[in-house]
Order: structure tokens, then sequence, then C-alpha cells
């Protein structure tokens, strides 16, 4: 059987790879032949040299109508594959327009000639801004296309039933990647930390600050791992925080980009536990058996974060910042453990 694969490969972000990971491992043990579309091809290729990769490519606002009036404009000639599978996601929502508008006109037109579409765990939302009626619109359009779509978290889960769209509840496909532990560290009791600079950096610098602070006064080592590591400034894990905030930092151990998901996940086994906002940080987390808290700022993370321990995990432990002070926040995570 002949696959089309899309993906987000070559971002410069373990989580997305550690999805496309998965998928691709679970369709060529089935024996399938594989193409994947992404958008970063050139990156992607230097991750994975022997993956057969095609450009997946935002188009313009002319474009995409065209394609909407049944124009191809995507140049994917469906005729070569017989099914389509669509990697793992946080990216059906107002932030990435061109991405929904892209997966719609290609699920679409795999659906209009009978072939099998799968959508692997997904978040959906939130909807805002000027384009939020659209974007809106045509995820639930596209939640309607596959034969079966999976939801990874349970806030996105419970808004789709709202919907009365038939879907299925499903961990995050990055869950089942092995654990890699060659990454050597000195025997200290470190606290895992991933703090993304989303919005509100500088207040995002105080809380660590502070929080680095009390949980070295309780004889640990924060120590800052990436999942998000190129890219805009925005999606960089912990480097804002450099010369800010005490601890080590594991991009000064290693070169990063020579790493993989699974040494990530190797590497957040060796803490005591840990607290982030990158989704897939806690999905390391508690795939791991490694104990474990989430913060957010906003919809965005708190649908990923929240909804996912709701699914999977434990509620109590993910917190708004900064209304829960982080000394609190650290006493309550240690509570739990002791408990």
């Amino acid at each position: 059987m002949k696959v089309l694969l899309v993906a987000v490969v070559g971002s410069g972000n373990f989580g997305d790879e550690a999805m496309f990971k998965a998928v691709y491992k679970t369709l060529i043990d089935r024996r399938y032949e594989i193409t994947v579309t992404t958008y970063e091809v050139e990156r992607a290729k230097k991750r994975f040299q022997d993956i057969r990769f095609i450009k997946l490519s935002a188009l313009s606002k002319k474009e995409y109508i065209q394609g909407f009036l049944g124009k191809d404009v995507l140049g994917i000639d469906v005729s070569n594959f017989d099914s389509l599978y669509v990697s793992g996601g946080g990216n059906l929502n107002s932030l990435y327009p061109s991405h929904v508008f892209n997966v719609y006109l290609i699920a679409k037109k795999f659906k209009k000639k009978g072939k099998y579409v799968e959508f692997r765990p997904q978040s959906v939302g939130p909807f805002f801004g000027r384009n939020k009626a659209v974007v809106e619109f045509l995820v639930n359009r596209i939640v309607r296309i596959p034969d079966t779509f999976y939801v990874r978290e349970l806030l996105s889960y419970e808004y789709l039933r709202r919907k009365h769209q038939k879907i299925k509840l499903s961990r995050d496909d990055a869950w089942n990647i092995p654990i890699d532990e060659s990454v050597k560290l000195t025997n200290e009791k470190y606290v895992g930390l991933c703090i993304r600079p989303w919005k509100d950096g500088e207040i995002l610098v105080s809380y660590i600050r502070n929080l680095a602070i009390y949980l070295q006064k309780h004889g640990y080592v924060p120590l800052f791992i990436p999942i998000a590591y190129e890219g805009s400034e925005k999606y960089i894990d912990n480097s804002f925080l450099k010369g800010k905030v005490p601890g080590i930092f594991l991009d000064d151990l290693v070169k990063i980009d020579t790493l993989t998901p699974e040494m990530i996940k190797g590497v957040i086994k060796k803490c005591c536990f840990t607290v982030g906002m990158s989704y897939h940080f806690s999905v390391f987390s508690l795939s791991t058996g490694v104990p474990s808290a989430a913060i957010y700022l906003d919809d965005y993370y708190k649908i990923k974060n929240l909804g996912l321990y709701k699914a999977f995990g434990n509620p109590e432990l993910v917190f708004k910042v900064p209304e829960i002070s982080s000394e609190q926040l650290i006493d309550r995570v240690m509570k739990t453990l002791k408990d």
C-alpha cells in the first residue's frame, strides 16, 4: 500500500519529530510504502536521509480560494497513493491557518477519490482573531472527513463531542517512542524544567527564577531541557532564561541538534520530577513515569496541558501562572510526591 503522510519534520522540535517517528514506524511495520509531505524539506532530509519527502507549501489567499473551488493548487497527485495519514499535532487552530487550509484541501481530495484517511492524535483550538470563524469552520469540516480521527487530550475531545463529531480519544503517538539514556549526567537530584517564551516573557523570567531558587533551597538542581530548540524566539525553550535564572541548561552540556526525542526522554527519566510548559515535555515525563506538573498562561497551552492531564495525568498538577506562586506550585508537587 502506498501512503502519503502529512507531518511536521525538520522544525527543530523533538515533540513533532517524536510523533512523526512513531507513526512512520507503525506504517513501515505494516510494510507500507511511504512518502512524507512536510514544510521544511531540506532540514527534514538532514534528520532523515533515507525517507522520501515532498514539499508542502503555504499558498496565497488567491490559491486557497481556487483550491476551495476545486482547482488542484497543492500539486499532489492523489492517484499515486492508496491512503492518507496525518501525523499528530497541535496546529488545528487560529495560530496556523495555512496549515488548516492545506490539511483541509489534501484530506478532502483523498476522500473525494474514496481513499482511506486517518488523523493521528490531534489537539483542536483555540479559535480567535479575525480568522476565527473561517478556521473553526474548516477544522470542524476537517474532523468530518477522515475514516478515523484521533484526539490526544480531553479538552479537544469534549469540544468536538459537543459538535457531535465522531472521534476517538487516544494517547499522543510520542508516548510510545523508546527511552535512550545515553546522555550522561552527573549524579544530582535534578528537577527537569522546560519553559517556552510563548508570551509574557518577563513574567516568566521572574516566576521561573523564584521557582529555581526555591528548588535549590530544597536540595534540587534545576535542569533546563528543551523540546523546541530552533525557529523563532517565542518557540525556543529555556534560552531566554540564561543568565537570569540559576540552573543547568542541557544545551550547555551537549549539542542539542545531535540528540533525538528518545535521548531527551532519557534525560527526563533521570529527573526526580518535572515542571514544564511544552506539551511534549509533559508527554515524555508522563510516559516515563516521572512525576510531572504543567503550567500555562493562555488558552493554547491550557487546551494542551490541562487537556492532557485530565485525560492521562493528574489535573490538580496543572497551574495557570502567575496565579499560583512558584513556591506554592513546588510545594504542591512535593506534597503529591510524598502522598
